[in-house]
């Protein structure tokens, strides 16, 4: 079974159970596997982080990704069912900030990663591909999410608090991230099938799963519990993919390392060539 095929299948698990679980275990599951997921993705943008040159954009996008996660991690233990803190004022305030400044911070670690591998500006067709790129994402966030973003703002307007604000910019955040996405695609379809792809392609599924998953609405398990059951498992999915991003861009980072080494000893090769692969971050031509 590939890698992606066992993400697919540890999604699919969760959300069974999800449905299956009675009302008294699901608290306690939904910590445990949400701070595990949650973890190794901040594992796999550390491998990835670890694995790039000390300068370079597509390096501080990794740092900032496994940021966003670790706030993620941290902001599931205020609000956890499983705590009696959660119920309170200053629990709910403390988990809506987290979740903010994650939203936040995972915001411009997409920022930083589209900046890295925007194409130059051009004129002509090329420009107006972009163009059309960016209002087909724009569209697609706009039918996905744009009735619960709304919804969450008129909540939050009418007095809903923190929890409330926090739900909706985790909505925005969302939109933002997945028409980030368009540079991102762009490079991988230029990449076509070298090692360098994978790691896109896994960051681009794990934004599309976040925005599916907040497209969905909460449904109600057999057992009686309140559970997002198709969205936990896109959650899971979306959480899992990013940690492979990162270990797929460590492993690409790896090998590039190892054929300039040997390129090296033999007393030549192509060092620049290299370390386009290593890095995936040259710009589009």
């Amino acid at each position: 079974m590939t890698r992606a095929g066992l993400v697919a299948l540890l999604a699919i698990l969760h959300a069974l159970a999800c449905v299956t679980l009675g009302r008294s275990a699901l608290p306690s599951f939904l910590l445990a596997s949400h701070l595990a997921a949650k973890l190794l993705a901040v594992a796999g943008a550390v491998a990835a982080f670890a694995s790039l040159p000390r300068r370079g954009g597509l390096r501080s996008f990794w740092g900032a990704l496994g940021a966003a996660y670790l706030l993620l991690a941290l902001a599931e233990l205020p609000a956890a069912e499983a705590f009696p803190a959660s119920r309170s004022a200053a629990g709910a305030l403390l988990a809506s900030s987290l979740l903010l400044c994650a939203n936040g911070v995972g915001v411009a670690a997409s920022a930083l990663i589209a900046s890295e591998l925007r194409a130059p500006v051009a004129r002509g067709a090329g420009s107006l591909r972009r163009l059309l790129l960016y209002l087909l994402a724009a569209a697609a966030v706009g039918a996905a999410i744009g009735p619960g973003l709304f919804a969450e703002l008129g909540r939050a307007l009418d007095g809903g608090g923190v929890t409330a604000w926090a739900s909706g910019a985790s909505y925005a955040c969302d939109a933002l991230t997945f028409v980030l996405l368009v540079p991102v695609v762009r490079r991988a379809v230029a990449l076509r099938a070298r090692a360098a792809a994978a790691p896109l392609w896994a960051f681009t599924a794990s934004g599309s799963c976040w925005l599916l998953f907040s497209a969905l609405e909460t449904l109600r398990s057999p057992s009686g519990a309140t559970a997002l059951v198709p969205a936990e498992g896109l959650r899971t999915a979306a959480t899992l993919l990013a940690g492979l991003a990162g270990l797929y861009q460590h492993e690409v980072s790896a090998g590039g390392a190892r054929a300039a080494q040997g390129e090296g000893a033999a007393g030549g090769g192509e060092g620049g060539d290299r370390e386009e692969e290593v890095a995936a971050s040259s710009r589009e031509g």
